[in-house]
């Protein structure tokens, strides 16, 4: 069926349809833009990797921007972090990213979040920066 077609996610009624009726090649969308860019290269120079998601969970890890970098990320030893609205299925996340910042310090309900996701994403993104700060200064000391 059209519908278990690899690589046919958000847009798999034109994926799919392409694939099987005109014999277009298929491959995963978080691939294609990340190897045009040249992102496994630029994480070669990397200390970290910090990436976003609204909801980490095990869909993330199967072809997803986010866990596409994590992975790509682990392969070349660089730590990645990710500003999470809510994560799910802790342990496979755990396994890929080396740590999670749950972006919503005060969860009310989905309203609240994303009135708010701004300034909750500005203070895990400063929670962050605190915390390389201090991995930095240990070193050095």
């Amino acid at each position: 069926p059209l519908c278990l077609s690899p690589y046919s996610g958000a847009a798999g009624g034109i994926t799919a349809t392409f694939h099987h009726l005109l014999g277009a090649q298929l491959e995963s969308g978080a691939q294609f833009v990340m190897d045009r860019l040249g992102v496994p290269k630029m994480i070669s120079q990397m200390d970290y990797v910090i990436t976003a998601e609204g909801s980490l969970d095990a869909q993330s890890l199967a072809g997803k921007a986010p866990g596409l970098l994590a992975q790509m990320a682990q392969a070349q030893q660089v730590p990645t972090l990710a500003l999470v609205g809510q994560v799910k299925d802790r342990e496979e996340i755990s396994k890929r990213f080396d740590v999670v910042f749950p972006i919503n310090p005060e969860w009310k309900n989905a309203e609240y979040a994303y009135q708010e996701v701004e300034s909750h994403l500005s203070w895990a993104a400063e929670q962050v920066g605190r915390m390389l700060k201090l991995m930095r200064r240990e070193t050095v000391l």
